[in-house]
């Protein structure tokens, strides 16, 4: 399932209180976006235990100018609180899952 955050004390909430998350900053008009988000849909199924927070730019400037968000879709794993990858444009689901499995044993 992704989360749709709502404010920046909504992304706080889900920050503080999950282990591992994907943060999924995307646009409603981006193209790649829409693309990602419909992989990140599959993943959700595969992996239970990742919370990912989809998180539009055009809503929540603050986060973006956080992350240093210029281009978009941005995509960010984040373990225990720290981000341990960080990827700019589409990624596929099987690419992903590489990376999930690698970083979030």
């Amino acid at each position: 399932m992704i989360i749709e955050i709502k404010d920046a004390k909504h992304f706080k909430e889900m920050f503080e209180n999950n282990e591992k998350l994907i943060l999924d900053f995307n646009a409603t008009w981006c193209g790649p976006c829409r693309m990602l988000k419909s992989e990140l849909e599959k993943i959700s199924l595969e992996f239970k235990n990742i919370k990912i927070l989809s998180i539009n730019v055009d809503n929540i400037p603050e986060l973006s100018k956080k992350y240093n968000i210029y281009s978009i879709p941005a995509i960010f794993l984040v373990r225990n609180k720290q981000i341990v990858f960080n990827h700019v444009g589409f990624l596929p689901k099987n690419n992903l899952i590489k990376v999930i499995n690698d970083l979030f044993k």
